[in-house]
């Protein structure tokens, strides 16, 4: 079996074609679009000379074309660099050097921080620029995204793929500079995209559950609102994609924004970051639709999920309270370990300080020694992860060496996160 991402996003396309998969501010696509667009693009990068294992940079809001891209890269077996489009020049300068980038797909708004840094970086030979609606400058040597497709095969014909590709993931340089996480395409699966139930813990055992789940079932529609920049949009997004679900893209984030698209898309689930979004978001609720004077219709939503920040209990209180009835989850987790623990909110339950979750099978909490803290000791630990971890990080061992650590014949991968365990669990 080749638990590939390519090759799970091509079993859905096998099964669902005609399916919706991706909704854009101006355009959306089938499975059948997404395949072909992705194959071509694909074929021109191989054209161009990017080979298996060679990085290929995407810097990019949450666009139709992004995903697209993201498919591309993958089903060309290259890895995928996530470039944070709020980078300043020395840090866009560092991913681009340190990640070894030999092409990079930009939306044309990037075009002058591009400029800034690209003759500093030889090794980056392909620049593709897509179409935002902004003016900006076509940069020297680059091509255009439709151009780049027009004339390349729609064809899948790219061989057999392996679960130990790479799918490497850029942190966002909270603790210094950017670092590049490694991960094999079946671990990173595992722990993101649904390869173990995040509810149950059982493993999903055929690469082709999850499409034939799927197309089974009534098409879910997903927002991931966060950037696309960050794992959990991108593995919001994977996921759907694994299931015949339809994806819905917004490039910018406001609170407005997040309800009219629930109106009008009629989503299911939103995935957001904790306050920063949950805040913003409870006010346009209050408010109403500005267009209208009138409540949103929000119907159809069933699912608030939120990841990778913290989620405050009173923020999830005032959203049971003004969407009851629905379910509102609280996750844990991080580049380095993927998924950690979960917790499904109910209206006035208690709350015991930080985030409160069930930890996973694969999750502990280790003293200083390495040994599990004993539940209801009130011990403060470091949350260890064994099992479908990453590599390590990308061109540094001492990182490396750092956070990812053997103790009693187990590797773990600990990046920094300190918790109690209470007694039950």
């Amino acid at each position: 079996m080749s638990y590939n991402i390519a090759d799970l996003v091509e079993h859905a396309v096998d099964l669902m074609p005609d399916r919706i998969v991706l909704v854009g501010e101006h355009r959306e696509s089938t499975y059948a679009e997404l395949e072909e667009r992705a194959n071509k693009l694909a074929h021109y990068l191989l054209e161009q000379g990017v080979r298996p294992g060679d990085k290929v940079g995407i810097y990019s809001r949450n666009t139709v074309e992004a995903v697209e891209a993201m498919v591309a890269v993958f089903k060309a077996r290259a890895v995928m660099i996530n470039v944070n489009f709020r980078y300043v020049e020395n840090e866009l300068l560092h991913i681009f050097d340190n990640s070894d980038m030999v092409a990079l797909i930009h939306e044309r708004r990037y075009t002058d921080k591009v400029a800034a840094v690209r003759e500093k970086v030889p090794a980056l030979k392909t620049v593709i620029v897509v179409e935002d609606g902004t003016d900006g400058p076509t940069g020297a040597d680059t091509v255009e995204y439709e151009a780049a497709l027009a004339d390349s095969s729609g064809e899948r014909d790219f061989g057999e793929r392996s679960p130990d590709d790479i799918y490497m993931l850029y942190t966002g340089g909270t603790t210094g500079l950017p670092k590049g996480v490694m991960w094999r395409h079946e671990d990173v699966w595992r722990v993101l995209g649904a390869g173990i139930n995040f509810v149950t813990g059982e493993y999903t055992k055929d690469e082709w559950e999850l499409a034939k789940v799927g197309a089974a079932n009534p098409q879910m529609v997903r927002f991931p609102i966060p950037p696309m920049i960050h794992g959990g949009s991108q593995w919001a997004t994977f996921h759907s994609l694994f299931g015949g679900g339809k994806a819905v893209m917004i490039p910018e984030f406001s609170g407005h924004g997040v309800w009219q698209a629930v109106d009008k898309h009629g989503i299911n689930l939103i995935f957001i970051t904790g306050d920063a979004m949950a805040r913003p978001m409870l006010d346009a609720l209050a408010e109403g639709n500005p267009e209208t004077g009138e409540p949103y219709d929000l119907s159809t939503l069933y699912v608030l999920a939120s990841s990778a920040a913290l989620f405050s209990p009173s923020l999830k209180d005032k959203f049971l309270e003004v969407l009851p009835n629905r379910m509102i989850s609280d996750s844990i987790g991080s580049s380095e370990t993927g998924f950690g623990g979960l917790s499904l909110v109910a209206k006035g339950a208690t709350h015991t300080g930080g985030p409160r979750v069930k930890i996973d099978a694969a999750t502990q909490v280790l003293d200083e020694e390495g040994n599990p803290v004993e539940p209801g000791s009130g011990v403060v630990g470091l949350l260890a992860r064994s099992g479908h971890i990453p590599l390590g990080y990308y061109k540094d061992e001492v990182k490396s060496a750092a956070t990812f650590k053997e103790f009693n014949g187990v590797r773990f991968a600990i990046p920094g996160d300190y918790a109690r365990v209470e007694e039950d669990g």
